[in-house]
């Protein structure tokens, strides 16, 4: 594959998919012609495999590319994806077909930061507002094969619609500042933050994200949803108030309070789930003994006997 004529550089926080939009648009390409070079034109994915063609197109090395790209992998019977250096259930982890940016950091720097992958990053830290889903002008969920970073399909710039519901909630503020850090500690192969709440110390970041998932009533809303691609995943808003609330339930756990919140019927079964399901070890375990704590009932008949990675055996035993 040819080197672009106008070389781009990647930030060290910025996305795979943002810093190949941003180096395409420079050079009066897009991203939908790369993808037919490359393995990922069948599905419209960016592939780790492809990493070495990145490297020849832009110059960047290819383990930049592979640190930030998904890899799925079949484990204990459900999908897993290695991500970020480090492990994460498949299910309602990235935003998948549609994106998800800050219309004031693309304004100041054009670079979309690697959390806005996510599905459970949804506000700014720095701007206090809720991440922006859709084109203010058109109204349409905003495609990852759009001609630039901060430009929509229909030509408009990408800004925050005049609506209200843009403030970000103070606790979700703190989620994704730790999620932020956590993420790029990941990345780099550094230690991870200050748990968000002593008592869940030593989860992984997918466990945190479980747990607010389930205890926010989530599981149920995401299944419900048509996530294909006529239709979107829930949008940004949702989402966070999904883990609002779920984060508000266990900071009352974490005090020794009743619960603010009313759980919602299918907890306990989500509960169950992850305790089977959980990346790690201390993950099934917090979710076990959360469902046990709060005396939650579970009906989850979909259980299966599970043989996890052997190294996970002896996590917390050195």
């Amino acid at each position: 594959m040819a080197a672009l004529l106008n070389p781009v550089t990647p930030t060290a926080n910025e996305s795979t998919g943002g810093f190949l939009l941003r180096a395409l648009s420079a050079n009066g390409a897009n991203v939908r012609e790369l993808l037919s070079l490359t393995r990922g034109s069948t599905r419209r994915q960016i592939l780790p495999e492809d990493a070495p063609l990145y490297e020849q197109l832009t110059g960047t090395p290819a383990e930049w590319f592979v640190r930030r790209i998904a890899h799925v992998r079949q484990g204990d019977h459900w999908p897993e994806i290695e991500l970020f250096g480090t492990r994460w259930r498949d299910d309602w982890t990235l935003r998948g077909q549609y994106t998800q940016v800050c219309p004031e950091c693309l304004e100041r720097s054009a670079v979309a930061r690697v959390e806005w992958d996510l599905m459970g990053y949804t506000a700014c830290p720095v701007h206090r507002k809720l991440l922006v889903d859709r084109c203010a002008d058109c109204g349409r969920a905003l495609q990852p094969n759009r001609p630039a970073v901060d430009v929509c399909r229909c030509g408009a710039f990408l800004s925050r619609p005049d609506t209200p519901g843009q403030d970000a909630d103070a606790g979700m503020l703190a989620w994704c500042q730790w999620l932020s850090k956590a993420v790029m500690g990941a990345i780099e192969g550094q230690t991870r933050p200050e748990p968000l709440l002593a008592s869940f110390d030593g989860l992984s970041i997918d466990g945190w994200y479980r747990l607010c998932i389930c205890l926010g009533g989530g599981v149920r809303a995401l299944r419900g949803a048509h996530l294909n691609a006529a239709c979107p995943w829930l949008d940004t808003a949702a989402v966070h108030e999904i883990l609002r609330q779920g984060l508000e339930a266990l900071r009352d756990v974490d005090a020794g309070r009743p619960l603010h919140i009313a759980l919602g019927m299918g907890c306990g079964d989500s509960l169950a789930e992850q305790a089977v399901r959980g990346i790690t070890l201390e993950d099934r375990n917090a979710a076990s003994g959360l469902r046990m704590r709060l005396r939650l009932p579970s009906r989850w008949r979909n259980a299966k006997h599970v043989l996890h990675r052997q190294g996970d055996l002896f996590e917390g035993w050195a």
